[in-house]
């Protein structure tokens, strides 16, 4: 039996998730922070070759009717990859994270 604690938890996990579209494929990112930092792997930021990208896409709520896509520019902070949201969308949201 899940707990009202739990439920939360479930509940802020799904909904900070997003998905990244990368010009080679798709991947998975979770918002980390309200200002919209997300941290995914480097094989989603890293196109075939190796080369990081600069930019890429960060889709909220993939496939629902809410979905937003928004761009975003990539950058390295301790070994991690970060996805800042730039751009007006973002003063529009309060965004959800972890």
């Amino acid at each position: 039996m899940q707990t009202d604690e739990s439920k939360l938890a479930i509940s802020k996990a799904l909904s900070s998730t997003v998905e990244i579209r990368a010009g080679h494929g798709v991947g998975a990112g979770c918002i980390i922070h309200p200002d919209g930092l997300v941290v995914t792997g480097r094989h989603v930021i890293n196109d075939p070759s190796g080369v990081s990208l600069r930019e890429v896409e960060v889709v909220m709520n993939p496939a629902m009717e809410n979905e937003q896509i928004l761009r975003a520019s990539v950058f390295t902070l301790i070994g991690l990859w970060i996805s800042p949201w730039f751009g007006w969308k973002m003063k529009a949201h309060i965004l959800p994270f972890l």
